[in-house]
């Protein structure tokens, strides 16, 4: 039982920084389970992350159609190439080999969406992101998860989840909730 993270997303709009912390943090858990299993998820997007609620999320990857195996060189031959990848896929989309900065990329943009309140249909701009009153530690997790040089994204699940938990530190010792 649930709806599409982006159905939340639309129906709920910007969603709370505490929220976008636990649906994030349980996206890369499940992401990491993935990459260690050895596998490249492929069409990682907000469509394709089912949420239980938003009062107590509990999140499910689903839509493994593209999901690739990254065999013994840790890289995964992508199963599909798109000339001109949709604004939620990354943009080696086009190229033969991905791997696991891949979905890190995905993770970023779903964040981004849900910081937004907008199931965005274009690449993040990050010289111009961060509305005012929100959390700018975060948003510099979002901005290196989709950085289009995937060399400069997190290189693991693992990577981007402490990222998180050190941005979340951030923030609420600004706000006083440490």
């Amino acid at each position: 039982p649930g709806k599409t993270l982006n159905d939340l997303i639309r129906k709920h709009g910007k969603l709370p920084v505490d929220r976008v912390l636990a649906i994030a943090a349980q996206i890369l858990q499940g992401v990491d389970v993935l990459h260690r299993l050895g596998y490249v998820h492929g069409d990682l997007h907000g469509g394709n992350v089912m949420v239980s609620s938003l009062k107590d999320p509990r999140v499910k990857l689903i839509d493994m159609q593209m999901a690739a195996d990254k065999g013994r060189t840790g890289r995964a031959k992508a199963r599909r190439r798109v000339v001109s990848p949709p604004a939620h896929l990354a943009p080696e989309s086009g190229g033969t080999w991905i791997d696991d900065r891949y979905d890190i990329y995905g993770v970023g943009f779903m964040m981004a969406c849900m910081m937004s309140g907008k199931v965005l249909k274009k690449p993040l701009n990050c010289r111009n992101v961060g509305p005012a009153g929100t959390a700018s530690p975060l948003w510099e997790v979002v901005c290196r998860a989709v950085e289009s040089d995937p060399s400069k994204r997190y290189p693991s699940a693992a990577h981007m989840a402490a990222a998180l938990h050190s941005a979340w530190r951030q923030v609420a010792l600004r706000w006083g909730a440490c």
